[in-house]
């Protein structure tokens, strides 16, 4: 049995479908930050500016895919603060592909991101329940 893996990625302008996707279903709405619906244009603009640095916008989304190409949800870094050097994650995966054990590698992924390539110290979450 071959052992599951994940890379993560940034935004491309691609990923419009799949972003508008996630970010307009009630089911993750219900633990999102944001009530209401997105646009595709305003989510256009938000993947335009995506390439800003973490310093520069306070935040990062990365998308998480497996080694064929296949986006299976992405992984936030929010609330981003220089000083303290903490963030917020947020994780979604998407529903064809829960209960697989994504969501635990991406977790794994985040955090050697933030500690060894942000030089972050902490992160904490919000779970839903």
């Amino acid at each position: 049995m071959s052992k599951m893996t994940l890379t993560y990625r940034a935004l491309e302008p691609e990923d419009i479908s799949l972003l508008y996707r996630w970010e307009n279903d009630l089911d993750i709405n219900e633990v999102s930050l944001s009530k209401v619906p997105f646009s595709k244009y305003i989510l256009e603009q938000y993947i335009s500016h995506a390439q800003m640095d973490i310093q520069q916008a306070g935040q990062v989304r990365l998308v998480l895919e497996t080694p064929k190409g296949v986006a299976v949800g992405c992984v936030d870094l929010y609330e981003y603060d220089a000083v303290d050097r903490r963030a917020g994650i947020g994780i979604l995966i998407d529903k064809e592909f829960r209960t697989l054990g994504y969501a635990t590698i991406a977790v794994q992924l985040i955090i050697d991101f933030a500690f060894n390539v942000l030089g972050l110290h902490q992160l904490y979450c919000s779970v839903g329940v």
